[in-house]
């Protein structure tokens, strides 16, 4: 189960911070602390309530509500309230791709689709397999969950050999994100569908690059604006919808 994934993720924040005299000053020992009390809580109420009101599109979990996530990235502690899934670990996002992914699915995918699925997380791997879906390539530039070691900007594959490509909050880690879009547009078969989430900033009309990795902003390397759409569209994805940080886009024949 995440949940103790997650207290050991806590308890190692608490242990490679200790010495630092910023974690005290701003507070985040606090948040952490508090974290451990809430999700204690959580799992507690599990135990003495039968009320189910969500439930996981990962992994089917259901419960009263999911659970608070916070996060240090540098000093800077972010927290996102009833976000997280305690069984799988699945955020908000994943959760919101794999639901779109399903309806697709159901809607317009080929017999046999083939998918690609950049920088995979564990929720949206394990949904795959329950799927019995047989040619999902998971990529990614670090060993982890993806099956394949690969740079998005060099993507080893012919033209136009995907039904589907995902890529969830990647494109903000990689410097040169318009290669990448193009890599993901050349790999997509005509007609195809690619699914991208990334963070917007909220009421940022452009773009800013940082330049180098930020490391209050979880190492990305830019914040994206209201101007993301332009940057899909010149690299030739047509946009059929967005909600949030989701866009799906296709390429026409």
């Amino acid at each position: 189960m995440y949940t103790f994934r997650h207290f050991g993720y806590i308890a190692l924040s608490f242990a490679t911070n200790s010495l630092k005299l910023a974690f005290w000053v701003r507070g985040a020992w606090i948040w952490l602390g508090w974290e451990v009390l809430v999700w204690s809580g959580g799992l507690v109420s599990l135990l003495v309530t039968r009320e189910r009101g969500v439930e996981c599109e990962c992994c089917g979990w259901r419960g009263r509500k999911f659970f608070l996530y916070t996060c240090l990235s540098g000093m800077k502690v972010h927290r996102f309230k009833e976000e997280v899934c305690p069984s799988c670990g699945a955020l908000k996002r994943q959760r919101q791709l794999v639901s779109h992914v399903a309806t697709w699915l159901g809607r317009s995918a080929p017999e046999l689709p083939r998918v690609l699925d950049i920088g995979p997380r564990r929720g949206e791997a394990n949904w795959f397999r329950r799927q019995g879906l047989s040619d999902v390539l998971t990529v990614d530039i670090r060993p982890g969950i993806a099956t394949s070691l690969m740079d998005i900007t060099r993507m080893g594959f012919r033209e136009s050999v995907f039904d589907l490509v995902l890529c969830s909050h990647v494109l903000e880690h990689v410097p040169q994100d318009l290669v990448a879009m193009r890599e993901m547009f050349r790999v997509l078969k005509p007609g195809g569908t690619c699914l991208i989430q990334v963070p917007i900033g909220d009421g940022l009309p452009t773009t800013v690059e940082y330049g180098l990795p930020n490391r209050e902003d979880f190492d990305h390397v830019r914040a994206y604006g209201l101007d993301f759409q332009l940057r899909l569209k010149s690299v030739g994805f047509n946009v059929l919808y967005s909600e949030g940080d989701l866009f799906e886009l296709t390429r026409f024949p």
